[in-house]
């Protein structure tokens, strides 16, 4: 059971993959990778997060991982599919009523929340 969120999570794509080394991802999304796992869906769900309220569509994603355009599209269509992410068209946002979505955005939020306490003392 989660400690932020009182449920049972079952997160998909769970083969950890290597840390991008030209990575345009900020310091405050790998605090949540490492609290949820370095995967291809929970790093692409993480920039939806990072990026709430925003749309992008497929190719400008794409231009921030290093993952093949048809690996951002399958996890895309995933995401899309368990309701994590909304299309629109073209363009793609998270779906912050989506109560795991809501879960995610909390563990996010209370990680950057700590590591900036750790970092003011």
């Amino acid at each position: 059971m989660h400690p932020h969120c009182g449920w049972n999570s079952q997160i998909p794509d769970t083969m950890p993959i290597q840390p991008r080394s030209n990575s345009t991802v900020g310091e405050s999304m790998t605090l949540f990778t490492d609290k949820v796992g370095k995967t291809r869906f929970m790093r692409i769900l993480e920039f939806f997060i990072t990026w709430r309220g925003m749309a992008y569509t497929e190719k400008e994603i794409s231009s921030d991982f290093k993952y093949s355009s048809e690996s951002i599209s399958a996890t895309i269509t995933r995401l899309v599919k368990l309701g994590y992410v909304i299309n629109s068209g073209s363009f793609y946002q998270l779906n912050e009523k989506n109560p795991y979505a809501k879960c995610f955005i909390k563990i996010f939020d209370t990680g950057i929340s700590d590591d900036l306490k750790r970092k003011s003392k």
